[in-house]
């Protein structure tokens, strides 16, 4: 194959050599800091859309995520940070809030106690 192109982690063919194992903890290491970083400062425009860091969470997590605490939850933890700028839903049409995780100061991450 020589073409490049995003998979669905739940997707991915058959890998040579250690690749498989380098997704897997590619996928791990996201996980464990999707609550303690703003993971989607390199996987998403500068500006978003809650469905869209949404269903970057629960691509990552592999599960759906509840919507009702969601914006919330991220905004309490510093995670995002809400523009005054809307966006019309291609799907909908109804305007959604941009939402931007630049600008944000990075915590180091820390290891979960044991």
């Amino acid at each position: 194959m020589d073409e490049y192109c995003w998979r669905d982690v739940s997707d991915i063919p058959t890998l040579l050599f250690d690749h498989q194992e380098i997704i897997e903890t590619a996928l791990l290491t996201l996980r464990g800091q999707i609550y303690q970083q703003p993971i989607g400062y390199n996987l998403l425009p500068e500006k978003f859309t809650l469905p869209e860091i949404h269903a970057l969470y629960e691509t990552i997590l592999g599960r759906p995520v509840d919507r009702r605490n969601f914006r919330k939850k991220l905004l309490t933890l510093g995670l995002i940070r809400q523009l005054a700028e809307l966006k019309k839903s291609a799907r909908t049409g109804r305007p959604s809030s941009m939402n931007s995780t630049r600008k944000l100061i990075i915590r180091p991450w820390r290891k979960a106690p044991l």
